[in-house]
């Protein structure tokens, strides 16, 4: 079976050797703007472009999510820090038939930090060091960013120490299922299949970018290459890490970003895939 860096570079390799538009070309070449440049732009776009009433402008969004994957027994529990993105590119394309135009988005996922916890770290202080973090990144960038929790194989009494450091994090459940379920306001059931589906769309379409080259990072690119497609013992496929490597930091991003896809607003959610 493949894994999902094979996976990503054939996806790469087949881009380059596909004809193109010149357009499509041109954006692949554009290095990727900071935040303040994205903003910066599209506030001057705004200000000099006159459209006409009907057409609709790029939906912006800029959200932050700390998403922690907890460790078992075996694992080590990893966070990381991401901001999804979307600013208008000031391209519109035009719908004839409804005679107007809705300006092309440009979407980022940016982890802007990756981080492992030692080894058998008592939940408590998995709690205590999120608050922590959040604190350091509400000082530090002016932002509160949503805590998002991997509770699959943790039980509730895990997550409560969460809920003592007020926190309340949303909360994902990974499955060997099918089915996508909401639970309640906050907590969810995600297929695993759906999950990596999810991340490997955004990767194709480069729209997943991991700031600096820090040892966590490194060693994210690591589990990305040994991160394979398995069969089940009744011969479903699931994803799992190759034997002796970990999955910890990927999982932590995978939930991530799937979390900040698909929150539509601070309380309601769409499906994104």
């Amino acid at each position: 079976m493949p894994t999902l860096a094979e996976m990503i570079e054939a996806s790469k390799d087949r881009e380059t050797n596909d004809a193109r538009l010149p357009g499509d070309i041109r954006a692949r070449q554009i290095n990727m703007p900071t935040l303040a440049e994205m903003i910066e732009a599209s506030k001057q776009r705004k200000e000099s472009e006159s459209r006409l009433p009907g057409d609709i402008p790029a939906r912006e969004i800029d959200r932050w999510v700390l998403s922690v994957d907890l460790g078992k027994l075996s694992d080590n529990s990893a966070a990381s820090l991401i901001n999804h993105v979307v600013t208008g590119t000031g391209q519109w394309l035009d719908d004839v038939k409804k005679q107007r135009s809705r300006e092309k988005e440009l979407i980022v996922y940016r982890v802007l930090d990756l981080y492992k916890i030692p080894l058998k770290t008592p939940y408590a202080t998995v709690a205590r060091e999120t608050r922590e973090a959040l604190k350091r990144i509400e000082n530090t960038l002016g932002v509160k960013p949503r805590v998002v929790v991997d509770s699959t194989g943790v039980g509730n009494a895990a997550l409560e120490f969460f809920d003592a450091e007020m926190l309340y994090p949303h909360r994902i459940t990974i499955t060997g299922g099918n089915e996508l379920i909401k639970t309640d306001g906050r907590s969810w059931s995600v297929p695993k299949t759906l999950l990596v589906e999810h991340y490997e769309a955004l990767v194709d379409a480069r729209q997943v970018h991991v700031i600096g080259d820090t040892d966590a990072a490194k060693a994210f690119r690591d589990e990305v290459k040994n991160f394979e497609r398995q069969l089940t013992s009744t011969g479903r496929p699931t994803w799992n890490a190759a034997q002796s490597h970990h999955d910890d930091l990927l999982l932590s991003v995978m939930q991530g970003c799937f979390y900040v896809a698909n929150q539509r607003s601070s309380e309601s959610w769409e499906l994104r895939i």
